[in-house]
């Protein structure tokens, strides 16, 4: 009797699922029947696939990638009408040094930001942006500006080009004051912990982060001496 029980309440839930199953397909083909689902069907991207319900486009890897060469391409192709080199004083090394200097003296400046907010503007590692490096140099405080490598190709007069040659003559006119051309844009900005694009990075003092600015200096003297040869 008890083995009798058990088959019938199996065989009640497998007819249980198996009504579900079917009214789940039906309501599935009746749907598709429909003509605000071939509507929706419709505005959907075309190697999109429906299986009885809505799925997310997704993005074509290949596409995306090709999109992404082209960009890049597109802005390193301009380079040679601008006013300024930037291979001159451009190296892999030197990125590297940059992405190990930046963590540090972010981190300094933060905490004397924190714990002495009286000495900060005395003590200051770094600024960003064009005004405050410009600021620097006709202070005479800067040691370092460090150039994005991806700066907008802007010709007219007044523009970015002429800012940017603007702020490397100045710069060259002071023996002490030196600049690289190092990293697009986002990557600066992200070794400042910030969301945005940088464009300028000016070095104030190199405290904490000796020896990686000693060795940026180094491989930029090293550059521009096998150019001249």
């Amino acid at each position: 009797k008890k083995v009798n029980a058990i088959k019938m309440k199996s065989k009640t839930k497998k007819n249980i699922n198996e009504s579900y199953e079917s009214s789940i397909k039906g309501s599935i083909i009746s749907i598709k029947k429909s003509s605000k689902f071939k509507n929706i069907q419709h505005q959907l991207h075309p190697n999109q696939k429906i299986k009885g319900r809505i799925k997310k486009a997704k993005p074509n890897d290949y596409k995306s990638k090709v999109k992404a060469e082209k960009q890049e391409l597109q802005e390193f192709s301009n380079y040679k009408d601008r006013p300024y080199n930037i291979d001159t004083v451009r190296d892999e090394e030197i990125d590297k040094n940059i992405k190990e200097m930046m963590p540090k003296l972010v981190l300094y400046q933060g905490r004397l930001k924190k714990k002495q907010p009286e000495k900060y503007k005395q003590l200051i590692r770094y600024v960003v942006g064009f005004g405050e490096v410009e600021k620097y140099i006709r202070m005479k405080r800067l040691k370092l500006a460090i150039i994005a490598i991806d700066i907008e190709n802007i010709k007219f007069e007044g523009g970015l080009n002429d800012r940017v040659q603007s702020l490397i003559t100045s710069i060259n006119e002071n023996e002490e004051m030196k600049y690289v051309f190092s990293l697009k844009r986002r990557q600066l900005g992200k070794l400042l912990d910030k969301t945005i694009k940088v464009s300028v990075i000016g070095i104030i003092s190199p405290d904490g982060a000796n020896a990686e600015y000693k060795a940026i200096l180094k491989k930029r003297e090293e550059l521009l001496n096998m150019n001249k040869n």
